[in-house]
């Protein structure tokens, strides 16, 4: 348990870091190019791509993203117990005050590189979308049976991944928003499990 504690405030440390390197603007010569290369342009990229960018990321924000969590927590609750689907929901509560925190915290405008793609209004480090998306599904393949974990663990992960960049294909993140929303969702994912795996030893 300590090992864990030890783990999470790791994590929120290069969190931290980052978000201060970013908002200094020391990460421009990587985020900038990046971002650049990725994002979508309306009349420029193709159509479907654009709405399938923005179908993803709606699942990943809003009012959806809470129901969502709510209707997987009672589904991991009924596969796995109750205290297990009380943790996915409690992580993913928690993971998103925070990042909520933390774009209070550091003020970092959104990219103007490109037009964006989707309506935003609130500021830009950390990625909401990727602590959220990282938070349930990595939650989700941890507490998974052991012999099933890797099974669960590739897809959910590329799902957590595919669901952050569509906010930097629709211009409206850096990318180092979207590494702050991953590590920090990952932290409170590993620390959710870690706490249902010791209950369930208990």
């Amino acid at each position: 348990m300590r090992a864990n504690k030890t783990l999470f405030l790791i994590l929120m440390a290069v969190v931290i870091l980052l978000g201060i390197v970013a908002t200094g603007g020391y990460a421009a010569a990587i985020d900038d190019p990046i971002l650049a290369a990725f994002a979508l342009q309306k009349g420029q990229s193709p159509d479907w791509l654009i709405q399938a960018a923005q179908w993803l990321s709606w699942t990943g924000g809003g009012i959806q993203r809470y129901i969502l969590v709510a209707l997987l927590g009672l589904l991991i609750g009924w596969w796995r117990g109750w205290y297990v689907g009380l943790g996915l929901i409690g992580s993913s509560l928690f993971s998103s005050i925070l990042s909520t925190l933390f774009k209070m915290a550091f003020e970092r405008p959104r990219p103007s590189l490109v037009p964006h793609l989707d309506t935003v209004h609130d500021f830009s480090y950390t990625s909401g979308h990727c602590a959220s998306a990282m938070v349930v599904y990595l939650y989700i393949a941890l507490v998974a049976p052991s012999e099933q974990r890797l099974f669960w663990m590739i897809p959910l992960i590329l799902l957590a991944i595919g669901t952050g960049m569509t906010r930097m294909m629709l211009g409206v993140h850096y990318p180092s928003d979207l590494v702050g929303g991953w590590i920090l969702g990952a932290a409170f994912a590993i620390a959710a499990a870690q706490m249902v795996s010791d209950r369930h030893k208990s």
